[in-house]
């Protein structure tokens, strides 16, 4: 029997209450030459009995079982078994939307040069409903992966050719943080494109790993953002990745020095950027922009006057720019709801 064109990567564990509706998303693909590649990563709830049973429904489904290794290690025996000539990404407790296939290989007939394809999400489950965007162009996602994951890994798609250098694919010894580890390599080797369209709901729940593995995310994270920063000669400090952690909306400044402190970093990254230019400097510079707006809007109460800082920068939203009114008003809101907040809780 050929090889189908795409194989669907899907680790498994303990995610028998929510497989039965991924597979079945699957199946309702409009998009039909596709296998799965299901890994049971040593389930001790009922996903292993509920994959081999959907398997005698589905003969596109194949089931790996395994003891205990990880998510990688999962990841990497998958993938060893994949034969199509794309690998697209999903976990047991998302939803594939119908045509999430279709349209990932119809873009990839589209654009020959793209090694990696992402999209946008839609959450589900826990909290309110989002609609989670990423950066679309290459340029656009080269100058993100400096500071998060410019993709969402459970809707990503790769050509197989384009991530044979890489082997394992996903570094075992990374336990939380294994996709910006790898996008942080595979920008840099292959193009790649997020489409604008919403191709998965996303659950959160209180069981994700990297929801219960804080440190372990922080700890990787700056591991990611070292390495990332030494492409622009830049071997960054502690207080600089503190700093570079700001400008990434994933730290608050506590003090008004800390928020100087990023306002410092933001121009020393800038210039180490005009020297090597990796990032095309209108890109490199409305992501600074966006990063300066995160530490305003995040900061603590005792940074003093939020929005007198945040326009004084150079990094500020010009007045001529067509989102920067809309940024001042999200900014001003968000910190009056922040305030009110407080009151309410005094």
């Amino acid at each position: 029997m050929p090889p189908k064109t795409v194989s669907v990567l899907l680790p498994v564990y303990n995610m028998e209450r929510f497989l039965g509706d991924a597979l079945a998303s699957l199946a309702a693909q409009t998009f039909k030459d596709f296998e799965v590649i299901a890994v049971d990563d040593g389930s001790t709830d009922g996903s292993g009995n509920l994959l081999v049973e959907a398997a005698k429904k589905w003969p596109w489904l194949h089931v790996i079982r395994q003891a205990n290794k990880g998510m990688a290690n999962g990841l990497n025996h998958g993938l060893s078994q994949c034969r199509g000539e794309f690998v697209a990404r999903m976990d047991a407790d998302d939803i594939a939307h119908p045509k999430r296939l279709e349209k990932q290989i119809s873009a990839f007939s589209a654009n020959p040069q793209i090694g990696m394809l992402g999209a946008s999400i839609r959450t589900i489950g826990a909290g309110a409903r989002q609609k989670w965007q990423y950066p679309t162009g290459y340029g656009e996602i080269r100058a993100r992966i400096f500071f998060s994951s410019p993709f969402a890994h459970p809707v990503v798609m790769f050509r197989r050719d384009a991530i044979a250098f890489r082997q394992p694919l996903y570094r075992e010894n990374i336990i939380v943080a294994q996709d910006y580890e790898l996008w942080s390599d595979l920008v840099w080797r292959t193009e790649c494109m997020n489409l604008p369209d919403v191709l998965l709901d996303y659950r959160r729940h209180g069981e994700q790993l990297s929801a219960s593995k804080n440190a372990t995310m922080e700890r990787e994270t700056n591991l990611v953002w070292t390495i990332l920063l030494q492409k622009l000669g830049l071997d960054a400090r502690a207080d600089e990745l503190t700093a570079h952690g700001i400008l990434a909306g994933r730290k608050q400044a506590a003090s008004a020095d800390e928020l100087r402190a990023a306002a410092v970093w933001a121009d020393r990254i800038e210039q180490a950027n005009t020297a090597r230019l990796l990032v095309q400097e209108d890109q490199w510079t409305r992501e600074l922009q966006r990063g300066w707006y995160l530490a305003c809007r995040n900061a603590a109460p005792q940074c003093g006057n939020i929005l007198n800082i945040y326009r004084k920068s150079r990094f500020c939203y010009k007045p001529n720019s067509r989102i920067a009114a809309g940024r001042l008003l999200r900014l001003i809101l968000f910190r009056l709801r922040r305030t009110h907040q407080r009151q309410l809780l005094a």
